[in-house]
């Protein structure tokens, strides 16, 4: 069965804190202790609450170990990249060992937050450049995925999975973001025959042409932000 395996190490890659609860703190809660996160961002451009970046960025770490000590997780990685600058900061994502792990989850490729959405291209080249044998998988966080076929039944870890979301507490303050992650899981749930269930996608092959369309869509996705925020500016 997938993930029963004792030695399968699994990585789940978390543009902000936060992320890695919301969209697999069942998962990380039944697996925790053969799961390592790997945090990219600092989230600093998060809710601050009037909080100065550096004061954000200290809470914010703290929070995120506070959660995945709840689920035994057993190691937590860093990259401390800007937030809403990851893929102008791809070069040093790469720099980061994936060849041990058997499955790396990753934000699913239609989230429409500019770092989510840059995750899974950076992380299918990065399989590729390092040839790793991993596989990698999606996970929902705010876009739901179009065409899941893996669902995980949380029932049994859901009060565990809330825990770790409220952990996030400079981040629920203005936004109810537990029973959102919560909502999520038990819609899911009904696809799945159980109260709660997280749902996820496998992929199974190179998909090689939709990776160039993806990154294509990222760039644009960026350009088109910064013709935004210069006409709010004006």
């Amino acid at each position: 069965m997938l993930f029963e395996n004792e030695n399968e190490k699994m990585l789940i890659v978390a543009p902000h804190p936060d992320d890695e609860s919301i969209g697999a703190g069942g998962l990380l809660t039944l697996y925790g202790p053969k799961c390592d996160v790997l945090l990219l961002t600092t989230g600093q451009h998060g809710h601050h609450g009037g909080l100065s970046e550096p004061e954000v960025t200290k809470i914010r770490k703290k929070e995120i170990s506070a959660a995945i000590n709840l689920a035994k997780v057993n190691k937590l990685f860093t990259l401390e990249i800007e937030d809403t600058r990851l893929y102008q900061n791809k070069k040093t994502v790469y720099s980061f060992d994936v060849k041990n792990y058997k499955y790396i989850f990753v934000p699913n490729r239609f989230e429409r937050n500019l770092d989510h959405m840059a995750v899974y291209p950076i992380l299918r080249r990065m399989i590729m450049l390092q040839k790793s044998k991993a596989t990698l998988v999606e996970y929902e966080v705010w876009t739901p995925l179009r065409k899941p076929n893996l669902f995980i039944d949380i029932t049994a870890v859901i009060d565990n999975k809330r825990r770790m979301i409220s952990e996030h507490k400079s981040q629920i303050v203005d936004c109810d973001f537990a029973n959102a992650g919560i909502g999520l899981s038990a819609y899911r749930g009904m696809f799945a025959n159980c109260e709660y269930a997280e749902a996820f996608f496998v992929c199974k092959s190179p998909l090689k042409d939709f990776f160039k369309l993806n990154e294509s869509s990222v760039l644009l996705f960026a350009r088109n932000r910064k013709r935004m925020l210069k006409k709010k500016n004006k």
